[in-house]
């Protein structure tokens, strides 16, 4: 990973905590608008609610594991990268944004204000899946 300077010491180029909020306001929005023009277009029924959920996580999920890219954090500059600093894959990717958001949420969403005291930057759903959130 590329390393920076932060005041004295030499860091890793992690991404800061106004990049990754900005690109999760804007993955959401597009998510958002997505869900609601489907949901528009069919009938509103269990099943169908169900499905554009999925459709929500696979958005998460595929980009992430993939790409290490939502198109919200190819906006802001950033990326979700494993131990090797590649893309972390979909197995990793579905740990991190659906079992791990939920446990950084669980509790008062204290697991996303982690990176603002860990010294890799990360929260904990990075934590949990072995990934960091980096700049580029």
């Amino acid at each position: 990973m590329a390393e920076m300077a932060v005041g004295t010491e030499v860091r890793p180029g992690y991404a800061g905590f106004w990049r990754r909020l900005g690109a999760m306001l804007l993955d959401g929005l597009i998510v958002s608008l997505v869900s609601n023009v489907l949901g528009a277009l069919a009938p509103q029924s269990a099943g169908w609610q169900a499905l554009v959920a999925l459709a929500g996580a696979a958005y998460w999920v595929l980009f992430t594991g993939l790409k290490g890219q939502t198109p919200g954090k190819m906006a802001a500059g950033i990326r979700v990268v494993g131990p090797d600093g590649d893309p972390p894959g979909v197995g990793r990717a579905v740990l991190r944004e659906v079992l791990g958001k939920f446990v950084s949420a669980v509790v008062l969403c204290v697991g996303y204000l982690w990176m603002l005291w860990d010294s890799e930057r990360q929260c904990w759903h990075d934590k949990i899946a072995g990934t960091h959130v980096v700049r580029g």
